[in-house]
C-alpha cells in the first residue's frame, strides 16, 4: 500500500471509529469497533486505560448512559505517516454543547487498524 492508499484507509478507519463513539445500539458499536481496533487494541486517555476494544465498548456504553445523544466530531485533518495518525476532536452533548475536545494519536496495526488510540484532553 501507498502512501496515498494508507492516508484514505487511516482517515477511513478514523472517521468510522468516531462514528462508532456516537452510536448508541450496542450492536451496531461493536460491530463498528471490531472492524476498525485490533483484537489487542489499547485505549488511553487521562481517565482510562483499557487493553481491548471490549474494554473501551463497555466504557462508550456507560457514556452514552450519562450523556444520551453524545457524538464525537473530529475538527481538524487526520493526519499520518510511518503507521501513526493524531487528529483532533471534540466531544458534543445532545443540545449541541462541546463537553470536552482534545487530540488523539493512533497506531495502526499491520491490517491498517487500530492498535493503540492515546488521548489527550484539551486543557482549555
Amino acid at each position: 500500500m501507498n502512501a496515498d492508499q494508507f492516508q484514505q484507509a487511516a482517515e477511513a478507519t478514523v472517521r468510522l471509529y468516531c462514528v462508532a463513539w456516537g452510536e448508541p445500539e450496542a450492536e451496531k458499536r461493536r460491530a463498528m469497533l471490531a472492524q476498525v481496533c485490533s483484537d489487542t487494541a489499547q485505549y488511553t486517555d487521562p481517565t482510562v486505560h483499557f487493553n481491548h476494544w471490549r474494554e473501551l465498548d463497555a466504557y462508550v456504553a456507560n457514556v452514552h448512559v450519562i450523556f444520551p445523544g453524545c457524538r464525537i466530531e473530529i475538527t481538524s485533518g487526520i493526519e499520518t505517516h510511518h503507521g501513526n495518525g493524531r487528529f483532533y476532536w471534540r466531544f458534543i452533548t445532545s443540545d449541541g454543547t462541546t463537553r470536552q475536545a482534545g487530540v488523539d494519536f493512533v497506531e495502526f496495526d499491520a491490517d491498517g487498524r487500530l492498535g493503540r488510540i492515546v488521548g489527550f484532553f484539551d486543557p482549555h
